[in-house]
């Protein structure tokens, strides 16, 4: 088969495995070959896998890949971004892939922190218009993400009773020529990397998502369900866990049943809290709260539009700048608010998201230049498939999968009194109280149990 005739193939493959998924395009990393990514990601967990060339496993189960990292140590003198640049850098990004997830009628949980810092893995191994295209997504040179993410890990809050924690992994197919130690040590350098290299067989997917399962705390079992495609040579995987207790638990006599009411008018059984808080959301076409966790470093943001908004309406006007005088007008307030409690997966493929924010040629094998992760002779790599996969569990005591917390004080003055009951589809952020970030965001649209 002569060269032209391999990409036709290889194009035509790509194009049928987008067209398995309608809610697909995230671009990733490539690697020399016609190969697999996918980017995974979960909430109370999240994870980015970026099929091309990775493997890295941790826990108990002993590593049979190489370790790659070995002579290779992060530098003493690096230094994260400011809160403020990552913290805008972030917030935009989260609120345009969201905007791009966004399915009406639909539940929605995608963890943008978790999606930039594998793809940001991947932007070190980038060049010319596949790196320009990358930046342009994710709204920062290449240097400046690289010391957002380090910045962001960096000051992440670590308690008995919240906790937010992230682990980055990059695996390589054994064979995998000219591996290069420039992106090896930037990797490390600014997102902790651990790098393995092995045979991409059974043993490697079972260490892979045994990997994931001890990053995600058993939140997310497996990321690899299938066999890995011999075209596969590489992983990306960013892990993010969340999992914290409510500054304020629920009382048994605070939860009792009621009527969550979805767009099409359907009623469904649910099992709402009730609550008093204390810092109350508002614009034009929105009400909502802040509800804080454990020692108010993470927070659950509530949003929830006003009547008569459809929620895809809503959903096109959010933007960083909107969230952002949202968190900053915040209003001290007595809030009388009624939250459900819900749980639930998501799984969705960026591939499609991506592409349509920008970022197209790091999914086309014959346009892809990803030759800063590796300079051997096997063929280009480019990303085939961004797999993002996210969980989030909201009950009484707390919150597994993110958090979202904005600080205020009491003054000491008569409040002002407020009802926001979330009865009816609603938008919510786990957000990082330090920077007012959203790690988490999603919508519930469809919960409970029809009344039919």
């Amino acid at each position: 088969m002569n060269k032209e005739d391999l990409y036709k193939s290889m194009n035509g493959i790509s194009d049928e495995i987008l067209n398995r998924s309608e809610q697909n395009m995230l671009p990733t990393p490539n690697i020399r070959k016609i190969k697999r990514k996918y980017l995974t990601i979960a909430a109370s967990i999240a994870v980015v896998i970026i099929i091309g060339a990775v493997l890295i496993i941790s826990g108990s189960r002993k590593i049979k890949a190489s370790n790659l990292m070995e002579g290779i140590e992060a530098e003493k003198d690096i230094y994260g971004a400011s809160g403020d640049i990552y913290a805008k850098t972030i917030t935009d990004f989260s609120v345009q892939l969201f905007k791009e997830c966004y399915v009406d009628g639909e539940n929605l949980l995608i963890s943008p922190v978790s999606v930039m810092a594998s793809l940001g893995m991947c932007t070190n191994g980038a060049e010319g218009e596949t790196l320009r295209q990358m930046e342009q997504v994710l709204g920062v040179d290449r240097d400046t993400l690289n010391k957002c993410i380090l910045g962001y890990m960096s000051n992440l809050a670590q308690s008995e009773k919240s906790k937010l924690s992230m682990a980055n992994s990059i695996w390589f197919k054994d064979g995998l020529k000219g591996v290069n130690n420039g992106f090896l040590q930037t990797n490390a350098n600014y997102y902790g990397a651990e790098i393995y290299q092995r045979k991409f067989d059974e043993d490697a997917k079972n260490e892979i998502n045994k990997w994931v399962d001890d990053k995600t705390d058993g939140m997310i079992k497996k990321i690899q369900e299938e066999d890995i495609p011999e075209e596969t040579v590489m992983y990306l995987i960013n892990a993010l866990s969340f999992d914290a207790e409510w500054e304020k638990i629920y009382q048994s006599h605070s939860v009792r049943e009621g009527i969550f009411t979805t767009e099409t008018g359907t009623e469904k059984q649910v099992t709402f809290m009730h609550s008093t808080e204390g810092l109350y959301l508002e614009d034009e076409d929105t009400t909502g709260f802040i509800k804080y966790y454990k020692g108010r470093d993470y927070a659950f943001v509530a949003l929830l539009p006003k009547e008569n908004i459809r929620m895809a309406d809503y959903v096109d006007t959010l933007s960083e700048k909107k969230i952002g005088n949202l968190m900053d007008t915040s209003s001290n307030g007595m809030v009388f608010a009624k939250l459900p409690k819900f749980s639930y997966d998501y799984t969705i493929e960026l591939n499609k998201a991506l592409k349509t924010m920008g970022m197209s040629d790091a999914f086309d094998f014959s346009k892809a230049d990803l030759s800063g992760i590796a300079s051997g002779d096997e063929g280009n790599i480019y990303i085939s498939k961004v797999l993002h996969k996210t969980f989030i569990s909201v009950d009484e005591k707390g919150t597994k999968a993110g958090a979202v917390t904005a600080t205020s004080t009491d003054n000491g003055a008569a409040p002002d009194y407020h009802e926001v009951y979330l009865d009816r589809p609603f938008v919510y952020m786990l957000i990082d109280c330090k920077s007012n970030t959203p790690f988490f965001i999603g919508i519930v649209s469809d919960i409970g149990e029809s009344m039919n």
